[in-house]
């Protein structure tokens, strides 16, 4: 991802090291050590900041900082308060979202329409998703709609994903579906393989899921 960050900004006239300084910060997703390199980069006599995902920019806003902020991979920044609205953002936070929220109760509607005979579906979700409460509320709804029992399995760490898809499989539940967290995206091989390990097909977010051998 530097590399097309590096390329876009050359394609706009700007590059590194003849009209461009920057400084880099790689933090993972530790909230920790996102805070202290957050709270640096407020601190230097920058034009502004890139922040590349959802962790990141929450710890620039923690900060408190005046500095423009320019996210990428964010999900939901009206909800978690980066900005105003889509339309009008009113901060100093801009940037793109993967709006996906919306979307979940469609994905459950396919996952019936693929799988005759499905009744019962399990959710695959982390409590420390920053809207995991309002999705949860809204898939259970959606899955009352259409006839559906959704059963939660929540995890928090790579260690819980094999008792999440035991208690799938004690719940009987015909398939299951994936929520967006980056938990999730980091550990994908993992979720598909305990998937085909006990024979549920998933419903996942993102193209690279099923590329990977995820089923849709």
């Amino acid at each position: 991802m530097s590399k097309a960050f590096i390329d876009g900004l050359r394609d706009h006239g700007w590059i590194e090291e003849r009209n461009l300084a920057i400084d880099y910060r790689w933090a993972g997703d530790e909230q920790p050590t996102l805070n202290a390199q957050a709270a640096e980069l407020a601190r230097l006599p920058l034009d502004l900041v890139f922040a590349i995902n959802t962790p990141a920019a929450l710890a620039m806003k923690r900060t408190g900082t005046r500095l423009p902020v320019v996210f990428a991979q964010v999900r939901e920044p009206v909800a978690i308060g980066l900005v105003e609205s889509l339309a009008r953002p009113g901060r100093n936070f801009t940037g793109l979202t993967t709006i996906n929220r919306e979307l979940m109760a469609k994905r459950l509607e396919l996952l019936k329409e693929t799988i005759p005979g499905l009744t019962r579906v399990g959710h695959l979700a982390n409590p420390g998703y920053e809207v995991h409460k309002a999705q949860v509320a809204e898939m259970t709804a959606a899955a009352r709609a259409l006839g559906l029992s959704l059963h939660l399995a929540e995890v928090r760490s790579p260690s819980e994903f094999e008792g999440a898809f035991a208690r799938f499989t004690a719940a009987q539940v015909g398939a299951f579906i994936v929520q967006q967290d980056d938990l999730f995206v980091a550990n994908r091989m993992r979720v598909i393989d305990l998937a085909a390990q006990r024979r549920l097909p998933g419903m996942y977010v993102f193209s690279f899921y099923p590329r990977a051998g995820g089923l849709m």
